[in-house]
């Protein structure tokens, strides 16, 4: 095999940052590795800050890598440090700059140049060597005595392309050479750079975000991500079945050079699970670092950015806001993000705000890590933005739950389909991304919400499709494993919503077998009317009858209560709990109230579910902390449970999300039964006792104090277990994250009416936080007693997200104390007559290992 021209091998980049007082470690590029060979270009693509220009620079000996090795021609040139041996190098590689208006001095003319740099490297800079290099570049000899202003901005990148060919290297380092070029000018340059590789031989390492113009010119593309290398190969193989969901998200946002028109690659390859395919390149997963998408402090400018996807359409202007709380849904509830707290909901515009200073140089995945908000046994995504529960499953064994996720920022655009498994409900694996928006067709804008379902054997997610201001239904097909998938081209399955309704929105689903048809409800609502949930019919998935709405809502009654049901249902989820009819089983539709882009709360009716209706006896609210549990997904799984999980909403700034680097919490699994009083029995899966470690006992014995605090009871993440027996007009409270001077605290309360016939469980957040812009409202309902006023209370804290449970009631909240490091403090107090009959805490172990987690597993 022949040995390649230059070949780079773990080559790593760290630049120091911040003050002489706060100094720390950004990571550019992180063990890189890979060869160029003589007489081909190679394309390193990757959006701005992921590290290709510093990998370019360090080439050019213009920056000294960290660490790894650069070989030319065997030899590795990091060690050769002699001033000669270095020049003896740039003889070799030479490097064209982005800016042709930067990169020559405006006094010189362009004989000047060519003069000096013939002259540097010992060659003769006679008349006929000149006029031969600047007509090898398209220019005539004329512009020998032109000064660069005098150039358009093609001319002078030809000028730099004809300084670097003076010396005759073999290597050209090409950053970024027609950026900054107009759109007619650059498919000359990319001409001129393929002609020199066919004449000259020479090898070329062409630098761009533009998979259009890596495709014209490239044998070879290769794609960076956050400082590392996700996909390497052929470049049409690259270009037209991209196996990296990074590289089908840039391919979808970049035109062709020659036609203008979009790229689109013919379909997505599905990884294999033996050997990769001959044009993907073998690649390292880092364990311990996530690097940093950074710029050298040199160039490192403090501006409003947002990575490749977090960026709104074009159409969209971007302007600075000051930062408010986070938690509305778009109009189509999950896009661009901007509300204020209103009461119990939020509330969204339609325009995305950018923060005012850019959070995206360091890794993501690092930040989200180093957050004291951030939980470590719920599930969280690895970096980015979470949101609703998907496609949840138990299949062969293992659970499977897929969410909303953008890997690229904490703001929702462009959603895509996170994936993890799990085989106890604890311990989750990040697996590859299943579904990410597409170059076009009905999913171009995200892969929102949908459901996972067996047909025949083979895994199919019905999903969402969000193109514009619409989503429609599509269908996804799976590999064994469920970790590859691959969009049916009949997308959508239903191509509009049902006609002569005037709906306020169409998405999210629910599909179940019936017999020889499937069945299917999309959330809906009918304008001037309420929520509702479309019930179709199919045979094969894919062509679908409209029967009419299951069961619509009254959106003029009730409204603004904790019970309203909104002018629209979404993640509607429709099953039966018990056996059968005779045995007394119950149906049970969950839905979240949704109005205009806000998002209220989760709600559910029991009744019966027969022929195309669904017979209502009694609406109840799913969870007391509303949007905090919100868009619930549940399914059946192996061992004949209901499980459930929701999503928790973040109760702080936007601004705060960008710079912890994450957003959004998953609950933790829940087993839902029916309860006593015809409603639903919400517990905590009992597998989560898994983490418990140390655990501290309280003596029973009645509360006389109004409050003690529990010096042996501390931490951010607990379990706390506890009965209480109240009498008539007593209260009994728990407080958690307590500050030493009490500053910061939140407290749980259970309380029994005067007349002892009910009860009220309350969370009181008025003092979690003495952060002004996070949400503090109360939350509270109505709690039914056991014998004697007994309460079964478990609280879990899991540093910003808290689930509490009070006799199969639950109530989810966020909590965000500013002195996080101090808030771990418990006890426990009284008003009236309360009996503690037992207290247990645990403290709880991470379900994750440490360091980062990989966005793109």
């Amino acid at each position: 095999m022949t040995q390649p021209l230059l070949s780079v091998r773990g080559l790593t980049k760290d630049f120091q940052v911040g003050t002489v007082f706060s100094r720390r470690r950004v990571r550019a590029v992180n063990d890189v590795s890979f060869d160029l060979p003589a007489g081909r270009i190679t394309a390193l693509v990757g959006e701005s800050g992921s590290g290709k220009s510093t990998i370019a620079r360090c080439l050019a000996r213009l920056e000294q890598p960290s660490a790894g090795q650069v070989l030319l021609d065997g030899q590795d040139i990091l060690r050769t440090e002699r001033r000669r041996a270095s020049r003896a190098y740039r003889r070799k590689v030479q490097m064209v700059f982005q800016d042709p208006f930067g990169s020559l001095n405006p006094v010189h003319r362009v004989e000047h140049f060519l003069t000096r740099a013939l002259v540097l490297h010992g060659h003769s800079a006679t008349p006929e060597t000149l006029r031969e290099l600047i007509e090898t570049v398209g220019l005539t000899e004329d512009m020998l005595q032109s000064y660069p202003h005098e150039l358009s901005g093609g001319q002078r990148q030809r000028v730099s392309i004809a300084r670097a060919l003076a010396v005759d290297p073999r290597l050209i380092l090409a950053d970024e050479p027609t950026s900054m070029l107009d759109v007619s000018v650059r498919v000359g340059v990319l001409n001129l750079m393929r002609r020199l590789r066919d004449e000259r031989n020479i090898a070329m390492l062409y630098i761009t975000h533009d998979l259009g113009s890596a495709r014209y010119l490239a044998d070879t593309t290769m794609v960076m991500f956050a400082g590392e290398l996700v996909e390497g190969g052929d470049a049409l193989a690259v270009m037209d079945a991209p196996a990296h969901p990074y590289t089908r998200l840039l391919l979808s946002a970049v035109p062709d050079p020659r036609t203008g028109k979009q790229l689109r690659p013919r379909r997505a390859r599905q990884a294999p699970r033996g050997d990769p395919q001959p044009h993907v390149l073998p690649l390292r997963r880092r364990r311990h670092v996530q690097p940093h998408r950074a710029r050298p402090p040199h160039r490192r400018r403090e501006r409003r950015t947002a990575p490749l996807g977090a960026l709104p359409p074009a159409r969209t202007r971007l302007r600075h806001r000051p930062p408010r709380p986070e938690g509305h849904r778009p109009a189509g509830r999950r896009g661009h993000r901007r509300h204020r707290e209103s009461g119990d909901h939020r509330r969204m515009t339609h325009d995305l705000t950018l923060p005012s200073a850019s959070h995206t140089a360091e890794g993501l995945a690092e930040r989200a890590l180093r957050d004291p908000h951030r939980p470590r046994f719920h599930f969280t995504s690895p970096g980015g933005w979470l949101n609703d529960p998907n496609g949840l499953s138990h299949w062969n064994g293992v659970y499977h739950l897929f969410y909303q996720y953008n890997p690229l920022a904490a703001a929702h655009h462009r959603i895509h389909w996170g994936h993890a498994t799990s085989t106890d409900l604890v311990h989750w694996s990040d697996e590859p991304v299943a579904l990410v928006p597409g170059s076009d067709g009905p999913d171009r804008d995200g892969c929102w919400s949908g459901v996972l379902v067996d047909d025949g054997g083979v895994p199919t997610l019905v999903y969402s499709g969000r193109h514009g201001d619409h989503e429609l239904p599509c269908v996804a097909r799976g590999s064994a494993d469920l970790r590859y998938w691959t969009k049916d081209q009949a997308n959508p399955v239903i191509t509009a919503p049902p006609e002569g309704v005037d709906i306020t929105a169409f998405r999210d689903h629910c599909v179940w077998r019936e017999g020889q048809v499937w069945r299917q409800l999309v959330g809906s609502g009918i304008r001037g009317v309420g929520g509702t949930a479309f019930l179709y019919e199919s045979d094969d998935l894919l062509s679908w009858r409209y029967v009419g709405p299951l069961l619509t809502g009254d959106a003029s009654q009730h409204q603004g209560e904790l019970d309203w049901t909104g002018t629209m249902w979404e993640c509607v989820d429709l099953f039966r709990l018990g056996e059968d009819e005779e045995a007394g089983s119950t149906d049970v539709l969950v839905f979240s109230a949704w109005d205009e882009g806000t998002t209220h709360h989760p709600l559910y009716w029991t009744g019966r579910y027969h022929g195309d209706t669904f017979n209502p006896t009694a609406l109840h609210r799913l969870d007391y902390g509303g949007r905090y549990f919100y868009a619930p997904q549940s399914t059946r799984d192996e061992h004949g449970r209901r499980i459930m999980f929701g999503w928790l909403q973040e109760g702080r700034t936007d601004e705060a999300n960008a710079q912890a680097g994450w957003c959004g919490v998953m609950s933790l699994p829940r087993v839902v039964t029916l309860a006593t009083d015809g409603g639903l029995h919400q517990a905590p899966a009992p597998e989560l006792t898994e983490l418990r470690r140390e655990r501290v006992e309280v003596a029973p014995g009645r509360q006389a104090d109004r409050y003690t605090r529990l010096p042996a009871v501390r931490g951010d993440q607990l379990d706390i277990e506890t009965t209480l027996r109240l009498a008539p007009g007593a209260t009994a409270r728990l407080v958690v994250r307590e500050t030493p001077d009490g500053a910061e605290r939140t407290v749980v309360e259970v309380s029994r009416a005067q007349d002892g016939t009910g009860g009220t469980l309350r969370l009181r957040r008025e003092t979690s936080s003495l952060d002004p812009t996070v949400d503090t409202e109360p939350r509270y309902g109505e709690l039914p007693l056991g014998t004697n006023g007994r309460v079964d209370l478990r609280v879990l804290v899991d540093h910003s997200a808290l689930e509490v449970f009070a006799n199969g009631r639950a109530l989810t909240a966020r909590i965000y104390p500013t002195r996080a490091n101090e808030a771990v403090g418990v006890g426990i107090g009284a008003d009236g007559d309360v009996a503690l009959e037992r207290f247990d805490a645990w403290q709880m172990a991470s379900a994750f290992t440490d360091g980062p987690r990989p966005l793109w597993p």
